[in-house]
């Protein structure tokens, strides 16, 4: 699991740390709200853990910021030492999924990320997923375009439901090749091989693909298409 911990004291920062990564999760530590919403540029993370009371800009504008400007679906776990209920409101209206109030046991964090991403990614209750005329459908596992079925190979099918879920993302390669391949390192012609049998399986009748390549940036879907609905 790749998790960003959005955290401005070094203490407790350290601590979440030592403990997600001793899980076997790849963890990133910023320190503010700018620094959070600038990795984001970068990078894609499965969850996020967001102090509330940040420098500079609080954790409730990067919620506000993630969700309503960029359309950033990760789940949200946030910290603070609030605990009034119109605190917790304050934060699930930002956006946040779920509310843990500071002191906190490090293993009940760990429970409520597992859960936050296992609800995600429809290991609880599946979820279909659309992009304008892309729909996933994962209790089939049934991909269609246009309404019409499309049968993409097992790796193909992975980085679709990755973009499907941040339609609004430029994927990297290092990116992509997370989402197949996981830590293991891929030569970058099975991530450019990957991408193309994508991109074929996406064009319909002569249209443009509904994926995207931006040379020297990475991957995407296709705004046009997406605005178009199909």
């Amino acid at each position: 699991m790749r998790i960003l911990i959005v955290e401005d004291n070094e203490g407790i920062a350290t601590n979440l740390f030592d403990f997600l990564e001793a899980k076997g999760n790849e963890v990133e530590w910023v320190q503010d709200g700018y620094a959070a919403l600038g990795i984001f540029e970068a990078h894609a993370f499965d969850v996020v853990v967001l102090d509330l009371l940040l420098p500079r800009l609080s954790g409730l504008d990067v919620c506000r910021i993630l969700r309503r400007e960029r359309h950033i679906d990760v789940p949200i776990l946030m910290l603070t030492a609030l605990d009034a209920v119109t605190d917790k409101l304050t934060g699930f209206d930002a956006g946040a999924d779920d509310y843990l109030v500071k002191p906190f046991a490090l293993e009940e964090l760990w429970a409520r990320l597992q859960a936050l991403v296992n609800r995600r990614i429809g290991a609880v209750v599946p979820r279909a997923l659309h992009a304008g005329p892309i729909t996933y459908d994962p209790q089939s596992q049934t991909v269609r375009l246009h309404g019409a079925e499309v049968i993409l190979q097992p790796k193909c099918l992975q980085i679709l439901i990755a973009m499907l879920r941040q339609p609004q993302k430029t994927f990297t390669r290092s990116e992509i090749e997370r989402v197949v391949w996981g830590n293991d390192e891929a030569r970058s012609e099975a991530v450019r091989a990957h991408m193309s049998n994508l991109r074929r399986s996406l064009t319909l009748d002569g249209q443009m693909s509904a994926i995207q390549t931006l040379h020297g940036l990475g991957y995407r879907l296709a705004p046009d298409l997406l605005a178009s609905g199909g």
